[in-house]
């Protein structure tokens, strides 16, 4: 119910736009509560959607009524309409009628429920990734006010965006007013040796200031403090949710217990709450970021930055502080910002929302996409429209019959969407059953590299979405053949009698221009797959300056503590393609520290 009531408020809000703007508020506030009190005796689904449609038809005709006479107070104009119980059960007799009726013809309900699930189904797929991905906050508190924080070097051609040094770490946290707090982190992919098996897992080393900024919290023990990211600190580790669980079995006696990075012993400090990683990529464990705030300040830029802005401060202001910063490198870091340096490459902050962020450019390939899905469901409209035109051709009779009897274009408008209605919110559980489906065979076909993959499901938004769709569906669909039915076609049919032809002008106008509008959509979307996958092909046809096929890849991470130099690390690879080169179908090996075309194939 609470659904309908805000589906109908926005129809209020529509309509008003008949009403002239000096009655516009009132009759807005009086239409609003006359819809709360109704709405608070209704029960049944059939007696809901008698009210979701004598509503609409209600609103409409009272708009005009008030647009008619406009002189006079909306509120004047408002006790002409009401919702008697009388025509709410007539309403639902109606889809009943429907129903019943969409039963008897299983041929032409078949046909539009697939079509309609099939429309809906799609949409509603699509949407559940651009919900997550792209209208779903970033969980953490406040996370509108969180930024992303790094560097432009556009002079240097082959970086797009750097991230921050040791030294700017410290610089922003003491200068920078705009930001409440700062915190970095850098990723590694380390050896991980607990109760279970060991395994490769997701390690990222922060500084305790990181949580603060996220706003994160501990499940089980606690983050860290300043006094682990002391140079001298104690080895410690955070377990994320997920690793305590599968590893541990959920045991709160894994606090100060001892787990091994690469070999390194560290001791179990705390467990993540439930879901908390950093925004672009999951987290196994969290280590101390450990920073010299008495090193040289150097350029290198390898630490990733999330900062959490003041309450009063935009991100533009931000973003004007900042600048105002980076223009006195040369003055306040001068061993790692010369004057030539900061001139040849053209060297400015960046500093963007972490929802930005996060999304990237995936943001206009979803809208793309879920535009073209809602031509889909466009013309599965049209089709549904014309088998309804075409149905209610059967039926002339029977509508004339209605009009005959006194039946006015409210009575018929309710007859006809009724029976659409019914059909949308079949069709559209039809869709969301194959948006499961759909959603799961997205997950296994689009690139890792889609941001919060982890977090599209079918939830409640989804479903609302979902709902929302196929009523709007419903009412587009069913309210044609309300427009193609003529107000003396009653006679004209009655006068017909059995032979069941009139000879109405312009019978098939609707119908045409419904085929019309079905190609042109079916043209637009083939012509857009169509240069989509000449990109496609041309980006596949681009050579990379090397061969893959044949190539085999792996990845190596030794142990600190037993490779602690660059003459050991070395040596062992060395050795390691030596050996690799003399196994039987191995023509050629070699080591790389970043595989080419991967994100980092580039220096900092």
């Amino acid at each position: 119910m609470p659904f309908v009531l805000g589906l109908l408020r926005i129809f209020v809000r529509l309509a008003s736009l008949l009403v002239p703007g000096e009655m516009r508020t009132a009759w807005i506030e009086e239409w609003n509560g006359e819809l709360w009190h109704e709405a608070a005796q209704k029960g049944t689904i059939a007696t809901v959607l008698g009210l979701l449609i004598q509503g609409m038809t209600g609103v409409v005709s009272d708009a005009r009524a008030v647009r008619r006479s406009h002189k006079s107070h909306a509120s004047a104009r408002l006790g002409r309409f009401s919702f008697p119980t009388e025509r709410i059960l007539t309403t639902t007799r109606e889809l009943r009628h429907a129903v019943r009726g969409l039963r008897r013809s299983h041929g032409f309900t078949l046909v539009a429920l697939v079509t309609l699930g099939l429309g809906i189904g799609a949409n509603t797929a699509i949407f559940s990734v651009v919900n997550a991905v792209l209208l779903q906050p970033l969980p953490y508190p406040a996370a509108d006010r969180l930024v992303a924080l790094g560097h432009r070097a556009p002079g240097l051609g082959s970086v797009d965006r750097w991230g921050i040094s040791q030294a700017n770490y410290f610089y922003y946290r003491s200068e920078i007013e705009s930001f409440a707090d700062l915190g970095v982190f850098s990723e590694w992919e380390l050896a991980f040796a607990g109760p279970g098996e060991p395994e490769r897992l997701t390690v990222v080393a922060a500084t305790s200031t990181l949580f603060t900024t996220l706003g994160a919290r501990a499940a089980v023990g606690t983050w860290f403090t300043s006094v682990h990211d002391a140079l001298d600190g104690p080895a410690v580790a955070v377990l994320s949710h997920e690793v305590w669980t599968q590893q541990f079995g959920s045991d709160p006696g894994v606090i100060g217990s001892t787990i091994r990075l690469n070999g390194s012993p560290r001791e179990v400090l705390g467990v993540a709450a439930p879901g908390l990683h950093l925004p672009d990529r999951k987290v196994d464990v969290w280590i101390p970021l450990r920073l010299d705030p008495t090193a040289t300040p150097n350029n290198s830029h390898y630490l990733g930055s999330i900062a959490r802005l003041e309450e009063a401060v935009t991100l533009g202001e931000a973003r004007l502080e900042l600048g105002r910063h980076v223009e006195r490198f040369p003055e306040t870091l001068p061993t790692a910002y010369d004057e030539s340096f900061m001139r040849n490459a053209r060297f400015v902050a960046d500093i963007v929302s972490l929802q930005d962020d996060v999304v990237g450019d995936v943001s206009s390939a979803l809208w793309i996409i879920l535009g073209s899905v809602s031509l889909v469901l466009l013309i599965a409209c049209a089709n549904v429209a014309n088998l309804l035109l075409v149905r209610v051709e059967s039926r002339r009779r029977e509508i004339a019959l209605r009009e005959a009897l006194g039946a006015t274009r409210g009575d018929l408008a309710r007859f006809l969407l009724a029976e659409s209605l019914v059909l949308a919110l079949a069709g559209g559980a039809l869709g969301v059953l194959l948006a499961g489906g759909g959603v799961r065979g997205l997950m296994a076909t689009v690139p890792e590299s889609l941001p919060r993959l982890d977090t599209v499901t079918i939830d409640g938004t989804t479903l609302m979405f979902a709902l929302a769709v196929s009523l709007i569906t419903g009412m587009v669909f069913g309210v044609l053949p309300l427009f193609r039915h003529g107000s003396g076609a009653a006679f004209e049919s009655l006068k017909s009698g059995a032979r069941g032809t009139v000879p109405v002008s312009g019978r098939h106008g609707v119908r045409n221009l419904l085929v019309v509008g079905q190609v042109t959509m079916a043209f637009m979307l083939l012509v857009a797959a169509g240069i989509m996958w000449r990109s496609f092909h041309g980006l596949r046809e681009v050579d990379p300056g090397f061969e893959p096929a044949g190539a085999l890849v792996f990845d190596i991470a030794l142990p600190g503590f037993q490779y602690q130099d660059h003459a050991a690390v070395y040596g062992f690879y060395r050795e390691l393609i030596t050996r690799l080169e003399q196994l039987p179908g191995v023509e050629h090996a070699g080591g790389v520290t970043v595989m080419p075309l991967e994100e980092g194939a580039r220096c900092f």
